[in-house]
């Protein structure tokens, strides 16, 4: 940058050169706030300054019951500038912070505009993280878990349908306390690398995910209890028992597994078909019980040795009741 660009009336970054003091520095007013003060030519001159966000010491400065907003849209002020690495703010005011939700910060990340709130609801418009970064270090595994049972609620996709009638408690739209919930099943002496949460097994009816629904169980047995409603909307018909055309007859089926069936029979009647659906089913349960017996809450054992097909209405075409 040559001298004569450096003239009176020139500007660099946020600096209006005003005359040139000596041979080091000139004398400038700064075009954001106005200013006037000493600047150094090595700092004018100084290639890694964003021209866009230059701003001087006097614009930066924060000042009590000043607004900002973050980047993503959330109002703040300062309530009390401690210094440029602790600054307390105060959100506005929401429905899950009625007083207004305050935590400390530092001047970069109000200037910088990247900072964290955590009641914003991240997850499908419902869910919220419940915490700051740097007061809780989350297992990422319990964080994918939440989300994807956020989002089977309050955002189904087209294969999550079956989920459009299901909740989930409010506590749990906070991350921090289903993490807390989820810690606690881990520690019981019942958990196992790789276990799903489900609320189907204890109560069959409920629809919302709860601490009281919820228990993690291995796949196996999630996907016996996520298999007990397969299609009977869509066919009239009670899990199992399917009409195949091309034999004019039933068909008898079972899951086996997550996504496999084990054709069973066919049969002419579709009530002879459900019996026999349903005592298969029963074994299932009780083989269930036997191979996961003290690797699961005794709770839910109990559910499997118990365990009763709902039984189907053949004139309504639906499920008369649900029972463990």
């Amino acid at each position: 940058m040559s001298e004569e660009v450096l003239g009176s009336g020139s500007v660099i970054n946020n600096w209006e050169i005003l005359y040139k003091v000596d041979g080091k520095s000139y004398f400038c007013k700064c075009i954001h706030c106005g200013v006037e003060r000493k600047v150094f030519n090595n700092q004018l001159r100084d290639t890694r300054i964003n021209p866009i966000k230059a701003r001087c010491r006097n614009c930066t400065k924060l000042k009590v019951g000043d607004e900002y907003v973050t980047n993503k849209g959330f109002k703040y002020k300062i309530e009390e500038y401690v210094s440029s690495t602790k600054v307390l703010i105060k959100f506005e005011p929401d429905d899950l912070c009625p007083d207004g939700y305050e935590r400390y910060t530092t001047k970069y990340y109000i200037n910088d505009g990247c900072i964290d709130y955590p009641f914003e609801r991240s997850a499908a418009g419902i869910g919220y993280i419940g915490y700051l970064k740097k007061d809780f270090t989350a297992n990422r595994s319990i964080l994918d878990t939440w989300i994807k049972m956020i989002k089977r609620c309050y955002g189904p996709s087209e294969k999550d349908k079956a989920y459009t009638d299901c909740s989930v408690c409010e506590d749990w739209h906070n991350f921090y306390n289903f993490h807390r919930w989820y810690d606690k099943q881990k520690v019981n002496g019942f958990y196992q690398k790789g276990y799903q949460i489900d609320k189907d097994i204890l109560h069959p009816d409920v629809k919302v995910y709860s601490p009281e629904h919820c228990r993690l169980v291995p796949e196996e047995i999630n996907s016996f209890t996520n298999n007990v409603h397969c299609d009977s909307r869509k066919s009239n018909l009670p899990t199992g028992v399917s009409w195949k055309k091309r034999n004019n007859k039933y068909q008898v089926s079972i899951k086996s597994g997550y996504n496999t069936n084990k054709y069973l029979c066919l049969v002419s009647c579709p009530k002879e078909g459900y019996e026999i659906y349903k005592k298969e089913k029963l074994k299932s349960a009780r083989k269930l019980a036997d191979k996961w017996e003290g690797l699961v809450v005794p709770e839910i054992i109990s559910a499997l040795r118990n365990y009763k097909s709902p039984e189907w209405d053949w004139v309504a075409n639906e499920y008369i009741k649900e029972v463990f």
